[in-house]
């Protein structure tokens, strides 16, 4: 566990009951083991607060009970944010991915993303997130929030590794 708070353009970390958040970034706090970083807000926010992602429509659809309008977009590399580490290894990547909205609110659903464009100097196949996102109200306030994610990575050997996150409170 640990608590995720966002400013300044980034996530900040630090463990439950901490009262001050690491500058350190997910990886640096925990120390080992297949984390990920920026699902808390960083994609959502590189897709709908920046300008260069390419957005086209895909569908109306039924989407978890819900009507849904369904989106498809991609990031060129050169504009993309998203860097992987991955053994030692650091590059960045491009990214394509889907996004699902309430038809009649417009409230974010699920946002989808795939790298792409994955150089060569790491050793990875494919690495693909997912997060579905929720509304919470706090003090007659509405907040759109995520409510779970989960990255599985895909080495070039084919060993897949997976990781799911539930964000609570």
């Amino acid at each position: 566990q640990a608590d995720v708070a966002s400013g300044a353009g980034k996530e900040m970390y630090s463990w439950p009951g901490v009262a001050t958040f690491s500058t350190h970034d997910l990886g640096g706090l925990v120390g080992h083991g297949f984390v990920a970083s920026g699902l808390f807000d960083s994609f959502a926010r590189e897709l709908f607060g920046g300008n260069d992602a390419i957005v086209k429509f895909a569908g109306n659809e039924l989407f978890q009970g819900r009507e849904a309008v369904h989106f498809a977009y991609r990031t060129q590399t050169l504009f993309s944010r998203w860097n992987i580490n991955w053994l030692g290894a650091q590059g960045a990547v491009g990214e394509a991915g889907e996004f699902w909205v309430d038809k009649g609110s417009l409230t974010l659903l699920r946002l989808n993303v795939y790298a792409n464009n994955i150089p060569p100097n790491l050793p990875l196949k494919a690495v693909t997130v997912q997060i579905d996102y929720q509304i919470l109200s706090s003090g007659g306030k509405r907040a759109l929030l995520p409510s779970n994610g989960e990255v599985l990575a895909i080495e070039t050997n084919g060993i897949m590794h997976r990781d799911v996150i539930a964000f609570s409170q």
